[in-house]
C-alpha cells in the first residue's frame, strides 16, 4: 500500500519524492542492518532530526539490538542505567501499544530537566525533544524508532505527531516480517542443534524422499549400514553417505499407504466443493 500524506503533511515534508524512494527501500529490506539503514532514509526524508536510534527485541528473555546514529551507550550497564531512568520505559509498561509518543506528553519539562535521565542522556548531547515509533506483538514490547531533536529544531508538532502516525504502519508492516523471520530462523537453529546432539540417527526426507536433513549419529550409521565396520573407518562417512536402500524402500512404501484424510483435522475438499 503506498503512502499518502495529506495536503498539510506534504508542507511538512523536507522532500516528498525522497521520502517515496526511502519507503519503496524500506519495504524491500529483509535484515536488521538493513532496516537500519532504511529507517534512517526514510526519518530523515520526513522530518528534520538531528538523529536517531533504533532497537529491536525479537525474543523477551534475549538482550536487545540497540542502533544509535550519535551517542552509542558505551557499555551494557550504560544502557541498563538508560533503561532504568527513562521516562519512556515507564510509560511503556503501563500503556501496552501505544505507537506514537511523544516524550514532552508524558513528562513535564521542568520534570524532565530536572532529573537524572536528562542530566545523563540527553543534555550532554544537545538533545532536548525526543519521540518515538513503538512496535509490539500483542502487549510484548517489540522495539521502537527513537528521534531526536536539538533545542533549537523544537518539539515535535501535533501535526507531525500526526504524520508519524500514519508512516508507523509503513514501519510496522516490516518491522513484523524481519522479525518473525528472525524467530523462524532460530527456532530452525535451535531444533537443528538439538537433534545434531542427540546419539539417536535422525534423517529427515521430504516427499520425494530426498534428504533434508541429517544428524552426525545418522551419517556415521548409514556409513556403517552401507560400507561395514571395517571400511566405515577407512573412509569419511559423510561423504560417502548415502540412505541404505531398505530405509528408502520403507519409506516409499509407507508413502505409497499414506492417506491424508487420516491425517487432518478436517476432510479434504476438491475445488468444485466435492469432498476427497
Amino acid at each position: 500500500m503506498r503512502f499518502k500524506p495529506s495536503h498539510a503533511q506534504l508542507l511538512l515534508l523536507r522532500d516528498p519524492k525522497e521520502l517515496d524512494r526511502a519507503l519503496l527501500d524500506l519495504n524491500a529490506v529483509q535484515e536488521v542492518q538493513d532496516f537500519w539503514r532504511a529507517a534512517r532514509h526514510v526519518a530523515h526524508a520526513a522530518l528534520p532530526l538531528d538523529f536517531i536510534c533504533l532497537c529491536l527485541r525479537p525474543f523477551v528473555l534475549m538482550h536487545s539490538t540497540v542502533f544509535r546514529e550519535r551517542a552509542p551507550f558505551e557499555s551494557d550497564e550504560e544502557f541498563r542505567l538508560f533503561q532504568q531512568t527513562s521516562p519512556l520505559n515507564v510509560f511503556l509498561a503501563s500503556h501496552p501499544r501505544a505507537r506514537v509518543v511523544r516524550l514532552s506528553d508524558i513528562v513535564p519539562s521542568d520534570e524532565l530537566t530536572g532529573g537524572e535521565f536528562f542530566r545523563r542522556f540527553m543534555q550532554p548531547f544537545g538533545e532536548r525533544y525526543f519521540a518515538c515509533l513503538c512496535f509490539w506483538h500483542s502487549d510484548s514490547f517489540q522495539g521502537m524508532i527513537g528521534l531526536h531533536r536539538t533545542p533549537d529544531q523544537g518539539d515535535f508538532t501535533d501535526a507531525e505527531m500526526e504524520f508519524l502516525a500514519r508512516l508507523h504502519s509503513q514501519f510496522d508492516m516490516v518491522v513484523q516480517r524481519i522479525l518473525s523471520l528472525h524467530r523462524e530462523r532460530a527456532v530452525r537453529l535451535s531444533l537443528e542443534r538439538l537433534l545434531g546432539s542427540i546419539p539417536i540417527a535422525t534423517l529427515l526426507l521430504d516427499w520425494e524422499l530426498k534428504v533434508t536433513y541429517r544428524n552426525p549419529s545418522a551419517v556415521e550409521l548409514c556409513g556403517l549400514w552401507n560400507l561395514g565396520p571395517e571400511s566405515a573407518r577407512m573412509f569419511n562417512c559423510a561423504d560417502e553417505f548415502r540412505v541404505p536402500p531398505e530405509v528408502i524402500d520403507y519409506c516409499a512404501e509407507f508413502k505409497s499407504h499414506w492417506n491424508p484424510c487420516h491425517n487432518r483435522g478436517s476432510p479434504l475438499v476438491a475445488a468444485g466443493g466435492a469432498w476427497i
